[in-house]
């Protein structure tokens, strides 16, 4: 499958079928034309982001993950987040476990334990 790219000051964004793949920083410069590629991209029933690569992720980038996840629930879309320690961080920060549309793999960040998260199994 192919892989394309676009660098959005300072934000490199990677996709191909089924994922969409951020690294670097998201912040207010960047993150409303960030989340405007994301709901273009984003077609299947499930789409993975992955932000294990991403650096920084300011309240304006949050902002903009909760309105993308909530854009994909209108469309019945999921949006699993795979989690950076920055990003991860932020969650927990803005305890936004429950927002619509995404859902945040446990254990991407720091190789940590699953059980730590809100709402896994004990």
């Amino acid at each position: 499958m192919e892989r394309r790219f676009e660098v959005v000051a300072g934000c490199k964004v990677v996709w191909s079928a089924g994922e969409i793949a951020l690294s670097g920083d998201i912040d207010a410069g960047n993150a409303a034309v960030i989340g405007e590629l994301i709901c273009v991209l984003v077609g299947a029933a499930v789409v993975t982001v992955d932000c294990t690569a991403l650096t920084f992720l300011d309240a304006a980038g949050m902002r903009m993950l909760l309105r993308v996840g909530a854009a994909a629930a209108a469309r019945d879309t999921i949006l699993p987040l795979r989690c950076s320690p920055a990003v991860l961080e932020v969650f927990y920060i803005f305890h936004a476990w429950d927002a619509p549309g995404l859902v945040i793999e446990p254990g991407t960040a720091m190789n940590q334990d699953d059980s730590d998260w809100p709402g896994s199994p004990e």
